[in-house]
């Protein structure tokens, strides 16, 4: 096991350990581990990770920079031309394409649940009907969300509109961002290891950075003698 599933792991352990190897393990799994690297509201990210995912043209990334773009993830957003909810749906596209993506019976434009698995299937059919235009397909499928297939057909690429050319390169440049650097994943044979080891520790006394490449240790905080509050009463 290398340190960096080891050095999680002190005199005892707590939940948050366990939890820290299941997010270094996405990294190996095809759809938990596409590269999700922008700052999203967490009561968002697991939409948008898993509607992401609807087609090979989609990717998490791609969807929260588009949803970044068009509402701030504001699900109650609605512009001065009529585009309603998270994803910014005009009424006559929300009705044609629009899905009931939770399952509730319900296809509502300002709910999330709906909205971000319907601009995914959107983008995915959107990318379909531009496949046959030249040009970058990324941007031909986001000018086409935009400014709507039949403009990206009519210019043989995204139209020459000053509002859709920023649009294309805002959400671009947003969905190439980089996963912020730090240390390497570790892989789901590490992560199970760590998950073991951290289960077998559970009620035991957890030392603050203890644990290392060799196993688990008293840290850098409290001897096993001695309490967290004693170590810092001086504070």
């Amino acid at each position: 096991m290398r340190a960096s599933a080891a050095v999680t792991i002190g005199v005892g352990a707590t939940a948050a350990v366990v939890v820290a190897a299941l997010v270094q393990a996405a990294g190996d799994d095809p759809v938990m581990g596409a590269a999700l690297s922008l700052s999203i509201p967490s009561q968002y990210r697991s939409l948008v990770q898993d509607a992401g995912n609807t087609c090979p043209e989609v990717t998490p990334n791609l969807l929260g920079a588009l949803l970044t773009q068009e509402s701030g993830f504001n699900p109650k957003a609605h512009s001065p031309v009529g585009a309603e909810g998270v994803a910014q749906f005009m009424p006559s596209t929300w009705e044609t394409h629009g899905i009931d993506g939770n399952g509730d019976g319900k296809r509502d434009v300002w709910d999330p649940e709906d909205a971000i698995p319907s601009a995914a299937k959107y983008l995915c059919d959107i990318a379909k009907d531009v496949k046959d235009v030249p040009g970058n397909a990324q941007n031909n499928m986001l000018a086409a969300y935009n400014a709507g297939s039949g403009a990206v057909k009519k210019y043989g690429g995204v139209p020459p509109y000053k509002e859709t050319q920023n649009y294309v390169s805002s959400i671009s440049a947003l969905a190439n961002t980089p996963a912020p650097s730090g240390g390497k994943k570790a892989t789901a044979t590490q992560a199970a290891t760590a998950i073991q080891i951290a289960a077998q520790m559970i009620g035991k006394p957890y030392s603050w950075g203890g644990g290392n490449a060799h196993g688990p240790s008293t840290g850098v905080c409290c001897s096993p003698q001695r309490s967290f509050r004693q170590e810092h009463q001086r504070f």
